[in-house]
């Protein structure tokens, strides 16, 4: 393992850590995008950096193997019971945030898929590799994205009802039109790089879209917080006019 050693220590450096064959089963708590690090400076042989080893545990090479076998069913599980659940809603209507919803579990689905027919009947990289592209990309980012566009929403409606400046609704802090155009343009993204996963030739349309994509994610974001600070001013010009 290499390990980034940062903070009060001085400068960053890399350390190499060598456990012994018993400690292979080291399972670190706190592996979240924040303390993931890639070093390409060989291309052809990437390392793989961790930062913050605080809350560290192990798993014996049974629990390993229990986890890895029921592990994929148990997110099966997930995504069905989810999608039995969204089929029951009283609402009717549907939403950008349900269609990010239902991309996610069926992603997930078509991940566990795919990796079980990776595992037990064709052990092709590319499958693999649709396996990653479908849970992180159309299963984890879907369910994301659906989030931020309720919970940012909810927020700037929340914190500006008392300011009286006309924001009365959630549609008004972010419109279906452009999360609708996002949402088709991730759903495209996602399409191109499982298509790139066997034909590297589209790697670079994938990327595209796909940067597009996070990009108007956060053009949409963004609207939402000029939204926000739109009521401040507009309420701090009502109350310096009363003054």
């Amino acid at each position: 393992m290499v390990a980034r050693l940062v903070g009060k220590i001085g400068p960053p450096r890399e350390v190499h850590l060598h456990p012994p064959a018993d400690r292979q089963e080291a399972l670190e708590h706190h592996m979240h995008p924040g303390n993931i690090f890639v070093a390409a400076d060989e291309p052809q042989r990437p390392r793989y950096l961790a930062v913050d080893f605080g809350i560290m545990g192990s798993l014996s090479p049974a629990d390993q193997h229990y986890l890895a076998e029921n592990f994929p069913g148990a997110l099966a599980v997930f995504a069905v019971s989810t999608l039995s659940l969204q089929a029951q809603r009283r609402r009717r209507l549907p939403d950008v945030t349900l269609w990010c919803w239902r991309l996610g579990m069926l992603s997930l689905l078509g991940a566990v898929a795919a990796w079980l027919t990776a595992r037990f009947f064709s052990a092709s990289p590319a499958l693999a590799l649709a396996a990653g592209v479908l849970y992180i990309v159309g299963f984890l980012q879907s369910v994301v994205t659906e989030m931020l566009y309720k919970i940012l929403p909810f927020l700037v409606w929340l914190h500006t009802r008392e300011l009286r400046t006309g924001v009365s609704n959630m549609r008004q802090v972010l419109a279906e039109r452009p999360m609708r155009g996002q949402s088709w343009c991730h759903g495209a993204a996602l399409s191109a790089l499982l298509l790139a996963c066997w034909f590297p030739w589209a790697s670079r349309a994938a990327g595209l879209l796909y940067a597009l994509s996070c990009g108007w994610l956060g053009a949409n974001l963004w609207l939402a917080v000029h939204v926000y600070r739109r009521a401040l001013r507009q309420s701090a010009e009502t109350r310096s006019g009363l003054q």
